[in-house]
């Protein structure tokens, strides 16, 4: 096979995973070739055994929320990110943020930087699937998404007004307040309540504010 015979094939896919390789008559010839063409930089390597063409018609049109629920299962897109895909920060985020069970991990490749974050088996929830294209990912609602960044960073987290200035809040209508309390509840962290119903409270002031 040649790299256009493997474009013409694997073009279509969001993202070209090595497992794919196996219905090919001579899997291991393909995953040789695959090597050489990431030499050549006619591949991008996201993570191992996951590929893109590097190709500027295919590049465009990559979802990177899309792409961190790919590189990294099980997780969604979470804390910051999450906030941003929401309009609830003001400025874009430079790297896409997630949850995951497995430990906290860490990409790097030409679309971005795709940091994990560590959570209980427990808290894999909070969570829908946007359509984004032709793709669907999973994101956490604005609840979720605040409630992880507070229990993830619990202990450096003062207080829930602390939490609003730093991440410059905006957009504070898509949030629910009485559902940021209910939600805490799961977390079983005396903390994470006690800081939501503190952050129930001032998105409750603002909102009337404006």
């Amino acid at each position: 096979m040649d790299f256009g015979a493997f474009k013409s094939k694997y073009r279509a896919y969001p993202v070209i995973k090595s497992s794919y390789f196996s219905l090919e008559k001579k899997p291991a010839y393909i995953r040789r070739l695959v090597s050489e063409w990431l030499k050549k930089e006619w591949l991008i390597e996201l993570r191992r055994g996951m590929y893109l063409i590097n190709e500027e018609d295919v590049l465009k049109d990559v979802e990177r929320l899309y792409l961190a629920n790919q590189l990294f299962h099980p997780s969604y897109v979470s804390l910051e990110s999450a906030l941003s895909f929401h309009g609830m920060i003001p400025e874009g985020v430079t790297q896409v943020t997630s949850v995951s069970t497995r430990k906290t991990a860490r990409f790097s490749n030409r679309l971005g930087i795709f940091v994990y974050s560590n959570i209980k088996n427990s808290l894999l929830w909070g969570y829908k699937q946007h359509r984004l294209g032709k793709v669907a990912a999973l994101i956490a609602t604005p609840e979720k998404a605040l409630l992880d960044l507070v229990y993830l960073r619990k202990g450096e987290l003062k207080s829930a007004e602390e939490l609003m200035e730093s991440l410059r809040l905006d957009n504070l209508r898509k949030t629910d307040p009485s559902g940021l309390i209910l939600a805490a509840k799961r977390f079983n962290s005396v903390k994470v309540e006690r800081v939501s119903e503190e952050l129930s409270k001032l998105l409750r002031k603002r909102v009337k504010r404006s």
